[in-house]
């Protein structure tokens, strides 16, 4: 192999930085990429031109993208990077827009998205129960009602959300979609447009095209169409076959944006943020509790923002019931073989015992248990952890059982709340309160939905036979209920104590 061409430079005020395999165009804070043919048929040009002749080759290169920033210059939304926020007229969790791969075009380290990233558990993802007070989902031959159930945000019973999309990312003269704004003011949808300031704002892509390319007939202009891929504006919307509009409700933070702040020391801490001792855990029941186990919980704890006392001990009375007092880092056994585990989730089914239909190298990870690789790598991007294999559960069960247990109750969406903090800070630190946590931490029952709020809002229950009774109907309890019981009285107990 010959050595690798590489260096900068300047075209037209468009600076190149080239190797043999890819060139990084930098241009009005976008830094695209181009790799293969083309970017070695222009750095060995460049390199081997004795009068560095390069203009038509970067004059191409930048054609491709022309597009992106010509777009955003023009208009004043914002062009749409990954990790965008997202929200549905008809949903009540937010999500973030995602990518398997970028296009090669990226914004201070961002990826930009484009109007054709908008496909199901790739891009978009479930916006929590489908349907609220104001906008009823449509269900037909074509969109059919969902068997899987959810809360929505005043703890009705809903279907869970699995979008239908339709088409792209669009706001432009696609059929006027621009109108399709569902509304439920009557019985029937009401369709309203926008204003005509915000239509021209939002002119189509095609339009943007042929008129940069006015010198050029209709059979090549349709030809670079093709060639385009349509950057994504925060003014886009995507629509839903139930009827929900979905539409972008803020970018993520790039790296110019983000201010770092001082680290606090445990001491330095502000004083609403409650933070354990070494001896509240062991009284508490993690016997084998250390020092660096407390410092590595109370940091986390910080990090997501578990912050009151009583979410806080509710949190590590969970951790004891999930972990057999935080000993037991992962579901199951230390390793598994596919058979192994397949024979393990039959056994625990034989028992009773309700279990997932997951692999074994996403099962449970952390005192409680992350489960599943989508959570559990959201988890190690949160805490800043590049790990590449396939085996998640291990890498976190061995190395994260408290930051993955913390980032559970502080972070990941299991109610109308969001999540566990945030229900447990609402709601109080009752039994019937923790009996509803561990309902949501481990064993949920289709179905029980209404026999939660109404424990949630005061109302009266009983436990006889491994069976909860509300208002007549019998629902099978957490697994291990018994156990759980009395591992919250022992920490209702201490929590008491730290007053």
């Amino acid at each position: 192999m010959g050595e690798e061409k590489k260096g900068k430079v300047i075209v037209e005020g468009t600076l190149y930085e080239f190797s043999n395999d890819t060139i990084h165009t930098v241009t009005e804070g976008f830094v695209f990429e181009e790799k293969g043919w083309f970017s070695k048929k222009l750095s060995e040009h460049l390199h081997d031109s004795e009068y560095y002749d390069y203009e038509q080759y970067a004059n191409e290169l930048m054609a491709k993208y022309y597009d992106y920033y010509q777009q955003i210059k023009e208009i004043d939304y914002e062009y749409v990077l990954r990790g965008a926020v997202l929200t549905c007229t008809h949903g009540n969790k937010e999500t973030r827009l995602d990518a398997l791969e970028d296009h090669g075009v990226y914004f201070r380290n961002q990826p930009v998205m484009t109007c054709k990233d908008c496909k199901l558990e790739e891009n978009i993802f479930s916006f929590g129960a489908c349907g609220n007070s104001k906008y009823q989902p449509v269900y037909s031959d074509m969109a059919p009602q969902p068997a899987d159930k959810e809360l929505d945000s005043d703890g009705k019973e809903r279907s869970k959300c699995i979008p239908i999309l339709l088409r792209e990312w669009g706001y432009g003269d696609n059929d006027d979609r621009y109108t399709l704004i569902i509304r439920n003011d009557s019985a029937s949808n009401v369709y309203a447009s926008d204003t005509e300031d915000e239509r021209k704002k939002c002119s189509s892509f095609k339009s943007q095209i042929k008129e940069l390319n006015k010198e050029k007939d209709e059979e090549e202009i349709e030809e670079l169409i093709d060639g385009y891929d349509q950057a994504l504006m925060t003014c886009d919307n995507l629509l839903c076959l139930y009827g929900g509009v979905i539409t972008i409700v803020e970018n993520p933070e790039t790296e110019e944006e983000i201010v770092e702040e001082p680290e606090k020391e445990n001491e330095e801490i502000e004083s609403e943020q409650f933070q354990f001792t070494l001896e509240q855990l062991t009284a508490s029941g993690w016997e084998g509790a250390t020092e660096d186990d407390l410092i590595k919980l109370n940091e986390a704890m910080v990090t997501f923002k578990v912050t009151t006392r009583e979410s806080a001990y509710m949190m590590l009375a969970t951790m004891l019931c999930e972990s057999a007092n935080c000993t037991k880092k992962l579901e199951g056994a230390e390793t598994f073989t596919d058979e192994e585990w397949e024979a393990y989730k039959k056994d625990l089914r034989e028992r009773g015992i309700r279990v997932g239909d997951y692999e074994w190298w996403e099962r449970g990870a952390g005192y409680i248990q992350l489960t599943g690789q989508k959570v559990q790598r959201e988890f190690l991007k949160a805490i800043g952890d590049n790990y590449s294999g396939f085996n998640t559960a291990e890498h976190i069960g061995n190395n994260y059982p408290i930051e993955a247990s913390v980032y559970f109750w502080g972070v990941v969406e299991k109610t109308g709340e969001k999540n566990l903090n945030a229900y447990v800070a609402k709601h109080g630190a009752s039994e019937g309160i923790f009996l509803i946590t561990q309902y949501f931490t481990n064993s949920f029952v289709n179905g029980i939905d209404p026999a939660l709020v109404s424990i949630r809002n005061g109302g009266s229950y009983t436990i006889e036979k491994n069976q909860l009774i509300v208002n007549g109907q019998s629902f099978v309890l957490p697994n291990g209920w018994e156990d759980r019981a009395e591992v919250w009285e022992k920490v209702y107990d201490q929590m008491q104590k730290s007053k």
